[in-house]
């Protein structure tokens, strides 16, 4: 009897010492991973630990040098179970910024967007490329009032620098500083802009998809362009209103230039969903920031702003105030649009 409990107690402890064995097998198998890389041994090319997404944003100033590291970017490469963080840096756009092909360090040379392309030093292009996008300005803003580059139109007694000096006045006065007037001559300088003003108005023709940045070449950013920026790249912009006909057009679920600026991370956006003339776009921009700078909200500034202009029927505007209007403009003064905005985010929130 006692020979068989010794036997069947040895038979346990083997069975034990069995498991506890496997175990410490399989936990040090393989190579070891550092702790802030992932805990397995799956092949891929990252950020960071906590950054999973290929493609990320990240703004620079003119003339200042930034590393990786400073910018919260730690990328590394792993391979079955193989870490590397040797990489080759190129840029898009060495005019807007640089990049030292092996430390990564970026420098802000002139204003607007270039992609930062990495490739692992060790595993060539087999793992695919870390993206950066970086937007290049020459300080952040409180807000930026754009308008096209500098030529005067004189649609509908007015053109479309009419209400600049109206609106840096209300950013002065809601705390937006500092504040600027500017234009810009391609997509990326537009979304450089939008990336680094807290509030951001734009003013000029447009369509559902586009606005014109540029009325001699008309130059355009298309809603197409700002998709392809990286999911929040712009979330540094609280506010845009977009001076634009049409750029709310088909309002939530549609392809338009307002929910194409949300999509990217701007807070709240509003535009115009249908055609408008020009006189009317500067009285509705005036008209929704001085209701803002009392305090109002969104939603609130837009309607306040529709209902003091109700009064403008046809037959009166047209007397009024398209006189001038030309063969671009006729069919725009056909009375009154200022009822038809769409707002994307935040209907209720306040900027002052």
């Amino acid at each position: 009897m006692i020979s068989k409990k010794i036997t069947r107690m040895l038979a346990v402890l083997l069975s034990i010492c069995y498991i506890i064995i496997g175990v410490r097998v399989d936990a040090f198998a393989g190579p070891v991973i550092q702790p802030d890389e992932p805990g397995d041994t799956s092949s891929g090319i990252f950020w960071s630990a906590s950054i999973q997404d290929n493609m990320v944003s990240k703004t620079v100033l003119t003339g200042s040098t930034k590393s990786l590291s400073s910018l919260g970017l730690s990328p590394y490469a792993i391979k079955n179970g193989v870490v590397s963080r040797s990489f080759t840096w190129t840029s898009s756009n060495s005019s807007v910024a640089t990049v030292n092909a092996s430390t990564g360090d970026i420098t802000g040379v002139s204003t607007g967007t270039a992609i930062i392309t990495g490739r692992s030093s060790a595993y060539g292009s087999s793992l695919g490329e870390l993206l950066l996008v970086v937007f290049v300005a020459e300080e952040l803003k409180g807000a930026t009032y754009m308008g096209i580059d500098g030529q005067h139109n004189t649609n509908c007694s007015s053109d479309h620098w009419n209400k600049y000096y109206v609106v840096l006045e209300f950013f002065h006065h809601m705390g937006y500083s500092p504040y600027e007037m500017q234009y810009a001559s391609t997509s990326s300088k537009f979304a450089s802009y939008v990336a680094t003003s807290r509030m951001f108005c734009f003013r000029n023709h447009g369509t559902q998809a586009s606005l014109i940045l540029n009325n001699t070449s008309i130059t355009r950013v298309y809603t197409d362009y700002i998709y392809t920026l990286p999911a929040n790249s712009l979330s540094y912009c609280e506010f845009a209103i977009i001076g634009s006909e049409f750029s709310g057009k088909g309002g939530a679920g549609a392809t338009n230039m307002v929910n194409a600026l949300h999509s990217r991370g701007v807070g709240t956006v509003v535009g115009i969903t249908s055609n408008i003339t020009c006189y009317e776009l500067d009285e509705w921009l005036e008209g929704v920031f001085s209701y803002l700078n009392d305090g109002y909200t969104v939603q609130e500034a837009c309607e306040l702003t529709a209902e003091s202009f109700k009064e403008w029927d046809e037959g009166v505007f047209v007397e009024d105030y398209s006189h001038t209007c030309d063969s671009n403009c006729t069919s725009r003064c056909t009375g009154y649009h200022m009822d038809n905005y769409y707002i994307a985010g935040d209907p209720n929130a306040r900027f002052n």
